[in-house]
């Protein structure tokens, strides 16, 4: 079964959400990085996605990278909220690219693990740059053909009380994720529809009354 999930995962890489043909990125340096941990490994990262998770049955991956990191690499993380699957792959957009959907190759040994978990179990956060950097410039990722599912961030409040999304001045209330056993992220910030391009978003955690140190990620969305 592990087997046929991964050989499907390889095939779709060559179909858009939508079913037309597309570009497929390759991993950069032909070698896919994923482990499984017996324990969390937590990153202390406070954004850990930003994506549409659909209900697809096999692990696939895509993504509008913006126009403006033509000849750059990117970089995609994934992640399970239990802290013990990750993934982290960089890909490198052609010089030349003029934009639109891009499927990235994800040929996952664990297809059969990323498949059982719930919906917002899993956090995809695609990153300007490759992986030795921590960029805050995004774009919006889409999980398990994700037509029509609501986008949103994956946020780890990190013991706050209450977690707010603001997008300019209008304030999002993020919501805790109804899953057991989180340890890499635990709230949902559900992005508006209207929203696309680059998108300035905030987050604020907030404790005892007070949120010292807001998250900011700027956030490019596509149109799929």
């Amino acid at each position: 079964m592990q087997l046929c999930h991964a050989i499907a995962a390889l095939l779709i890489a060559f179909a858009s959400p939508a079913g037309a043909e597309t570009v497929t990125l390759q991993v950069a340096n032909g070698q896919f990085n994923e482990i499984v941990r017996d324990s969390a490994q937590i990153s202390g990262v406070v954004v850990a996605g930003a994506l549409r998770h659909g209900k697809g049955p096999i692990a696939q991956l895509s993504v509008i990278p913006d126009p403006s990191w033509e000849g750059e690499f990117i970089c995609a993380r994934v992640l399970s909220a239990d802290g013990l699957y990750e993934a982290e792959n960089a890909y490198a957009i052609p010089h030349g690219w003029s934009g639109g959907a891009a499927n990235l190759a994800f040929p996952t040994q664990h297809a059969d693990l990323l498949f059982e978990l719930d919906a917002g179990a899993v956090a995809v956060r695609v990153t300007q740059g490759n992986c030795t950097v921590r960029n805050p410039d995004a774009a919006l990722a889409i999980w398990r053909d994700a037509d029509g599912e609501k986008a949103s961030l994956l946020v780890n409040a990190f013991a706050a009380q209450e977690v707010f999304m603001y997008v300019g001045s209008k304030a999002v209330k993020c919501v805790p994720l109804p899953i057991s056993g989180l340890a890499a992220f635990d709230h949902s910030c559900e992005l508006p529809d209207t929203l696309s391009g680059n998108v300035e978003l905030t987050i604020y955690r907030v404790k005892n009354g007070s949120s010292p140190d807001p998250a900011k990620i700027r956030l490019f969305i596509g149109d799929f």
